[in-house]
């Protein structure tokens, strides 16, 4: 298999997109701020590191502290104004819930809920 140039290559191909040209088929810093691939990453993190030292993968603690991290990451990624406090309070808001959604979401609390 070669490319448009002759050049050989090897795997799979990328995906093309219509905005970006080229895009990368894993996580990239777009994908990885969604509720989804975070609650996976902190799920991964959590159990492995449960897996090398067995009382990290007893606590909750490690999924929450993952959490405000990622959290944290939610709302520097989604704060668009530099401004005074009063326009950041939706902001904070929405990272804060982002926050509670994904520790539960990791902890299996929305299941609980759902009855799921």
């Amino acid at each position: 298999m070669s490319d448009s140039t002759g050049t050989p290559t090897t795997g799979t191909p990328p995906i093309r997109t219509a905005s970006a040209g080229i895009a990368n088929t894993f996580v990239n810093p777009q994908t990885a701020i969604s509720l989804p691939v975070a609650s996976g990453a902190i799920t991964m993190t959590w159990r492995i590191s449960g897996t090398l030292y067995t009382p990290l993968g007893q606590t909750p603690w490690i999924p929450v502290v993952l959490s405000v991290l990622v959290g944290i990451a939610f709302y520097i990624a989604s704060d668009p104004i530099h401004g005074k406090w009063r326009d950041k309070i939706p902001f904070i808001l929405a990272a804060f819930f982002n926050t509670v959604t994904l520790a539960a979401s990791v902890l299996g609390f929305s299941a609980a809920i759902t009855g799921g």
